[in-house]
């Protein structure tokens, strides 16, 4: 689902909507460690001695060095880390990737950790295991922040996926190198702005050299579809979550998904998408999330798409992240 996945179709894959007003992110400690059988990279940013943790939880394809301008401005008060899932970034490539067996690799991260309790912050596929851990060990839970998160077992979001109308895979040419990657990435993720620091380091992760000078993504299509296929499998029961609930998503737009350049035909037939599927799911959600959870504040943002957390949205989704947090006992 996440619009800088290079290796399966996805919905909204090119959702971003970055301002590029760049700034220059908190390098973390990477680290690596073994967890459920499998080697994860953890980007910890640190945080006071004893605090409750403040996890992030990438998308499909993605890298933890998402979170690299927003997770450094929690760590005066949470210890803060983001790790890459498996098949992700710089982890370990191995299966299975059904949602009992990632639940199960963040809580023996967490326990490798010393982290008893945390708050979640899932983006995208992220959400999955947010709920998979607040469902199935809800002791080790004390919030949930949902970033464009959604029921990948939802029959209309399967719909949305189908009937979605750019390309979303890098051709031969695409991974020639990684200057050619890095352009692509640009076009289907920030088509409209310059990449920032943070953006560099996150492309880095997300593909590795052949001797001849070409890339290969690390999370390929095979992976990406099994991945998927283990989300849709997972339908969280949302009435179920005791933790308490921070949920932003962003109004889906058509300059989040094109370049100025695209051709008016293009542009209209983005626009007839979000109208006739995207909008109508996303209000679809967000009604039935008010039902289960009627004490969870939900936030939807006009001037994003699946990329929650750019640039333009950076002060925002730290303001409702502090304010809910300072709630969060």
């Amino acid at each position: 689902m996440e619009p800088r996945n290079p290796g399966v179709t996805a919905v909204l894959v090119a959702g971003a909507l970055l301002a590029g007003c760049a700034r220059p992110p908190r390098a973390p400690v990477e680290r690596f460690i073994t967890a459920n059988g499998v080697r994860l990279q953890v980007l910890d940013w640190g945080g006071p001695a004893r605090a409750t943790g403040l996890v992030f939880i990438h998308g499909l394809g993605d890298s933890p060095h998402a979170f690299d301008d927003i997770a450094p401005a929690f760590n005066d008060r949470w210890r803060v880390i983001a790790y890459g899932r498996r098949a992700h970034a710089r982890s370990e490539v191995k299966g299975p990737y059904d949602n009992a067996t990632l639940t199960e690799d963040l809580r023996q991260l967490l326990d490798s950790l010393g982290i008893r309790r945390a708050v979640l912050v899932g983006w995208s596929l992220g959400g999955t295991e947010e709920t998979g851990m607040a469902i199935r060990h809800p002791d080790r839970v004390a919030g949930l922040v949902m970033l464009e998160t959604y029921d990948y077992g939802d029959s209309v979001l399967q719909r949305l996926i189908k009937r979605f109308p750019l390309a979303e895979s890098p051709d031969s040419a695409d991974l020639a190198n990684p200057a050619a990657f890095r352009r692509w990435w640009k076009l289907v993720s920030t088509p409209n702005e310059s990449l920032t620091p943070a953006e560099d380091a996150e492309i880095a992760d997300l593909t590795t050299r052949n001797a001849d000078g070409s890339v290969r993504v690390v999370t390929t299509d095979s992976i990406g579809a099994a991945m998927y296929a283990g989300a849709t499998a997972w339908h969280p029961d949302f009435a179920a979550i005791r933790a308490p609930i921070l949920g932003i998503w962003g109004h889906w737009t058509g300059r989040g998904l094109l370049p100025d350049s695209a051709p008016d035909s293009l542009r209209r037939k983005v626009a007839l998408y979000l109208r006739d599927d995207g909008h109508p799911f996303q209000d679809s959600t967000l009604a039935h999330l008010r039902a289960a959870q009627p004490s969870a504040r939900l936030v939807m943002l006009d001037s994003a798409t699946h990329a929650i957390f750019p640039f333009q949205n950076h002060d925002t989704i730290i303001a409702e992240m502090r304010r809910f947090l300072a709630g969060v006992r």
